[in-house]
């Protein structure tokens, strides 16, 4: 992880292990190495089955490793632009239930009002 950030000293960090996590979190940066990295850290620690979190070795930490966790959702999918037909896949997956955990995780990148 960047240097920068100890993730494990956050605020974001205690909140997830104390299960006071707010629904939802806007992360900004220029550094979109940083932000992938800091939301991967945070996906870890939310799925992880571990006692010690993120573990990195238990069956959730090895699926987000491998790109294979179902609840945890990446936009735009296919390009650098958010698409209305994504957004509004996005907004229907939104009200169901996630597949494997009790928590759903969307990261949008290049996220733009204009």
């Amino acid at each position: 992880m960047n240097d920068n950030i100890n993730f494990k000293k956050t605020q974001i960090y205690n909140q997830i292990l104390g299960n006071n996590l707010t629904h939802s979190i806007m992360l900004v940066s220029e550094d979109k190495e940083l932000l992938d990295e800091y939301a991967k850290q945070i996906a870890l620690t939310m799925f992880c089955l571990g006692e010690q979190k993120p573990c990195g070795v238990c069956q959730n930490c090895q699926k987000i490793e491998h790109n294979n966790m179902v609840d945890l959702l990446f936009y735009p999918q296919d390009s650098d632009i958010l698409k209305a037909t994504e957004l509004n896949k996005m907004l229907d997956d939104v009200f169901e239930l996630p597949f494997e955990n009790n928590k759903k995780i969307y990261i949008i990148n290049n996220f733009s009002a204009t």
